[in-house]
């Protein structure tokens, strides 16, 4: 069994516990915060009928981060798609079509297609 803390120590350990406390709401807060600017400043799942009372200002900014991001979600799907078959969009594309030379499908795909996918000319077999 301890002895009993003098009341200086007694002082010193309620103000550290006093300053943890203040530290972990500030912590809190600021976690908050980022949260909310992860999410274009919206709080997460924003609901339309949430949207109704805000400013216009506040609306307009909300609208413009959002189609930053929806264009680089565009150039990234458009980096992703690009090489890769139209058909199956699995493979890299690997055959030109005859007769309209596109080069649209894989190796796998090709052997079936009856039209081109692109432009729906009907392809030529391989002979």
């Amino acid at each position: 069994i301890r002895p009993p803390l003098p009341s200086f120590q007694t002082a010193i350990a309620e103000q550290q516990r006093d300053e943890a406390l203040s530290h972990v709401k500030a912590l809190t807060e600021k976690l908050e915060q980022m949260k909310m600017s992860g999410n274009n400043g919206c709080p997460p799942n924003y609901r339309p009928c949430d949207l109704r009372g805000m400013p216009l200002a506040k609306l307009k900014s909300i609208q413009a981060k959002l189609r930053e991001e929806i264009e680089e979600v565009e150039i990234v799907l458009y980096q992703e798609t690009a090489n890769k078959c139209m058909k199956c969009e699995e493979k890299n594309r690997s055959v030109t079509l005859v007769p309209c030379n596109h080069y649209v499908v894989c190796d796998t795909c090709a052997t079936t297609q009856r039209e081109c996918p692109y432009c729906q000319t009907p392809v030529t077999p391989k002979a």
